[in-house]
């Protein structure tokens, strides 16, 4: 749980256990908290169950990481789940990612990400998904992904996204390339030309892909590329943007 002391963002309350460890939170000079996630066993194993839960209380600013990319380890007959249940409160805003996540062999893995935003909140989500190992591309058994975002009680995003590579040419499906990414940017001030500027931003890093302004409250963008690292580097304004100083 995140709570704003003055000018800064302080985590005041945090528990955790295997597979994911919390270690001590970073203040940043802009008043923001980051707090890095750790798999301490090298990463997500068949038959575990992440329940991840954050509170951003008013006028804080969060952002949740990991070190490196989530390696998913499978096994046959067992998967993995992770599940994230993510409240930002009014004046408050939550950055997260952007998640790089790697599935090995017969790897099936669940994710599923809620977020509860009141009026007046932010919320920045990122993700870029591999093919896995570089000499065995799309060996893992499935990925089904699914974030669904609220805003007072009412539901403005469902992004879906089920990957089962034997059931589908999936390389082809995605005209070549190897890697996905996505992007959700939600907060009250977001118009057309927020669109317009990450769709230029896109076609400027060289990466394929585009972004819209969403029914209500954000905008989204997908893009498709060849290696994690163009990704991270057309997703990392998201994350990087400061934020404007907000009176205590």
């Amino acid at each position: 749980m995140f709570e704003r002391l003055g000018e800064h963002t302080v985590l005041v309350e945090s528990r955790s256990e295997l597979p994911l460890a919390i270690p001590r939170s970073h203040l940043r000079p802009d008043g923001s908290n980051v707090v890095t996630l750790l798999a301490p066993g090298g990463g997500l194993f068949a038959g575990d169950m992440v329940q991840l839960a954050v509170e951003c209380r008013a006028g804080t600013d969060v952002m949740l990481r990991q070190v490196g990319a989530t390696l998913l380890h499978g096994r046959e007959g067992q998967g993995i789940i992770y599940e994230a249940d993510v409240w930002v409160a009014e004046g408050a805003r939550f950055r997260y990612g952007p998640n790089t996540l790697i599935p090995f062999a017969v790897a099936d893995y669940r994710q599923r990400i809620r977020v509860r935003l009141e009026v007046g909140a932010e919320a920045i989500l990122g993700e870029v998904i591999t093919p896995g190992r570089l000499d065995a591309p799309f060996a893992y058994r499935c990925l089904d992904l699914r974030t669904e975002v609220d805003l007072d009680g009412s539901l403005i995003v469902l992004d879906a996204l089920r990957i089962e590579p034997a059931r589908t040419d999936y390389q082809r499906a995605l005209g070549g390339f190897s890697h996905v990414a996505g992007l959700l940017s939600l907060g009250p001030d977001h118009s057309q030309g927020d669109a317009d500027l990450w769709h230029a931003r896109l076609a400027q890093s060289g990466v394929c892909g585009s972004a819209s302004l969403l029914p209500a409250y954000g905008i989204g963008a997908r893009l498709l590329g060849n290696r994690a690292d163009e990704l991270l580097r057309a997703l990392s304004p998201a994350f990087e943007t400061p934020r404007p100083a907000v009176n205590p």
